[in-house]
């Protein structure tokens, strides 16, 4: 029967059951360790919300006002150098890990 479960279970939410499992497990051994664990969980959620909730609204803006069909010709497969040229400048604008752009907006 457990098998069968686990089964039914996708990874992410396996992964997220298992971190919660632990940290249960962990407060019950050592509370103090327990607490500061939340606390450091707590800290890296508040500094990483308004990033997650600008990157949100950028993309709710940008969903508004850029139209599929104006950005494949301006980015799409058929759209030559120009294409090509905002690839390569987007890419060296953004270049290095996603992650690193947490602390600029925070």
């Amino acid at each position: 029967m457990t098998n069968s479960i686990l089964k039914k279970i996708d990874g992410k939410w396996f992964f997220l059951c298992a971190t919660g499992v632990l940290y249960l497990v962990v407060f019950f051994i050592n509370p103090d360790l327990g607490l500061a664990m939340l606390e450091k969980v707590f800290t890296i959620f508040r500094q990483t919300l308004p990033v997650f909730v600008s990157v949100f609204i950028l993309m709710v803006l940008t969903r508004m006002f850029f139209h599929t069909q104006r950005e494949l010709k301006t980015v799409g497969d058929r759209s030559g150098f120009r294409g090509w040229f905002i690839a390569v400048i987007g890419g060296i604008i953004s270049a290095g890990p996603i992650y690193m752009w947490y602390p600029v907006f925070g």
